[in-house]
């Protein structure tokens, strides 16, 4: 089956600089792989990568995309267990690729296709900001980690809602001064480097898009009746 798109205009994600084709690619924030960046290089005000450790059995094309590390690219040239990708300035500036460097350990998830269960939550690729880990704390097999939460998401960050950090779909577990707390499970801190995080290290976050929409609609209505008295 062809991979899963949404419908609508790629402008918005034109406009943020990324990578794109005429069609936007959903995925879930269950990591598939790790792969590992190599070969990278400036290209222009942007970044070219190679990646090992493209999975055969994903089936991508020149053109298909991968989130990494939450980042939705586009495949531009495809080896046996590699791909080559192209990051705009703009992503750079958005996202931690811009200190990205040979040797790093990136998450892989690709685009979800028709028919493939949403394990996770809706995740676009498309990355608000970065964010810092504030603290991290032992809780039995488990970490909990606490990241800074930006004030321009503070409305789409809610208890028991998802975020998506370096691509990994999680669940708030409380919201603190100044941040969000997560808690990161064996599992997950097997498969992703999560749990490998150092205070004050950086992440990509990624708000869930429902949310977002809401937040972004309540506030406009509220500033047309505040308009309006």
């Amino acid at each position: 089956p062809p991979p899963f798109f949404c419908a609508g205009s790629c402008k918005y994600r034109q406009s943020m600089g990324y990578n794109d084709t005429k069609r936007k690619a959903l995925f879930t924030g269950i990591i598939r792989a790790q792969g590992v960046l190599a070969n990278v290089q400036q290209r222009g005000e942007g970044l070219q990568i190679d990646i090992v450790g493209l999975r055969p059995d994903w089936d991508l094309e020149p053109g298909a995309s991968v989130a990494v590390d939450g980042v939705c690219l586009t495949v531009e040239t495809l080896g046996k267990d590699s791909g080559t990708f192209y990051l705009s300035g703009e992503t750079l500036e958005r996202t931690t690729a811009g200190s990205w460097a040979n040797g790093r350990r990136v998450h892989l998830e690709p685009a979800i296709r028709a028919g493939d269960p949403l394990g996770g939550h809706i995740v676009q690729g498309h990355v608000d900001g970065c964010c810092e880990l504030m603290s991290r704390t032992p809780s039995g097999d488990d970490v909990i980690l606490e990241f800074s939460r930006p004030g321009f998401l503070d409305a789409a960050l809610s208890v028991k809602g998802s975020v998506a950090i370096d691509g990994v779909s999680l669940t708030i577990n409380r919201r603190t001064d100044a941040g969000i707390t997560v808690n990161i499970i064996p599992h997950t801190q097997q498969e992703t480097h999560l749990g490998e995080l150092n205070v004050g290290d950086k992440a990509n976050m990624e708000a869930d898009p429902v949310a977002k929409q809401v937040a972004e609609i309540l506030a406009r209505q509220l500033a047309q009746r505040q308009d309006a008295l």
